[in-house]
């Protein structure tokens, strides 16, 4: 299905895949991610609708990193959309751009350094994963 030159089947797949590589981020993460947040369990289990909000919000979010990753991968030009560009691009644009804005929001808020690693590493592979979705299929 393509709309505006992005393969939109290609954008969902990436999408629900990112979400999904976040769910066992932290998984494997989780414990030491609420530690550094001064969360516990039941803390993080409460909340009703508010504790949904999180995993919408995720959702949400990795839909839009996919569909405007697909148009960035777009801009490459014609033929240029391979899964080598594709991994390439998610480096550069983790290395480029989310990581430095996480140093510096986490940093400002006296967030632990540890975060950053976390956070941060679940950003990287979420966009490597949506990299070789997107560079395989074709945006």
């Amino acid at each position: 299905m393509q709309y505006g030159g992005i393969n939109w089947t290609a954008a969902v797949i990436a999408a629900v895949a990112g979400f999904g590589v976040g769910m066992v981020w932290y998984w494997i993460f989780g414990k030491r991610w609420m530690a550094a947040n001064g969360l516990t369990e039941s803390m993080c289990r409460e909340g009703g609708m508010r504790g949904a909000l999180p995993f919408i919000y995720a959702a949400i979010a990795n839909v839009l990193i996919s569909g405007g990753f697909a148009g960035v991968l777009g801009h490459l030009g014609t033929g240029q959309t391979t899964l080598r560009n594709a991994i390439i691009s998610a480096v550069a644009l983790w290395v480029l751009f989310m990581l430095p804005t996480m140093m510096v929001n986490y940093s400002f808020a006296r967030r632990q350094p540890v975060l950053i690693a976390i956070d941060g590493g679940h950003w990287l592979a979420v966009v490597l994963v949506m990299g070789a979705i997107l560079g395989s299929m074709g945006v």
